[in-house]
């Protein structure tokens, strides 16, 4: 699957891609909000500057990815992985992080991160380099 297919999935009105490979992809400054990744493997994958807001990301893999100055807001990262990923410059306004993995996560909350009324019961911050 390449990037173009996605973006033709979703212009399509697929909104389901949930359950899918979709690790060591670029997918940088696309439009995949109100998407139902749930469960979908995103492994060292480039999400820079795309728009992520209001979806789903349940059980999702982000594991190494990069999500620099991406709009998650609204998203559900319900049991996701992110760790080791790379979340600068993100918009996490009303994220939902419950049980989320941030081991070894890049975040920064200095003036370009919104984190306003994120969840983030139970998530594992250990070893998140978290920039203020």
């Amino acid at each position: 699957m390449t990037r173009q297919d996605i973006i033709e999935m979703i212009a399509s009105g697929n909104l389901d891609l949930s359950n899918m490979d979709l690790s060591n992809m670029d997918i940088c400054d696309a439009n995949l909000s109100d998407v139902d990744f749930t469960g979908t493997n995103f492994t060292n994958s480039e999400l820079r500057g795309s728009n992520l807001s209001d979806t789903n990301f349940t059980g999702a893999n982000l594991s190494r990815a990069i999500l620099y100055g991406a709009n998650l807001e609204g998203a559900n990262l319900t049991n996701a992985d992110l760790s080791r990923s790379t979340l600068l410059c993100a918009n996490l306004k009303g994220a939902n992080f419950t049980n989320a993995n941030l081991h070894y996560a890049t975040i920064s909350f200095g003036d370009y991160v919104r984190i306003k009324n994120a969840n983030t019961i139970g998530v594992n911050f250990e070893d998140a380099n978290i920039l203020f």
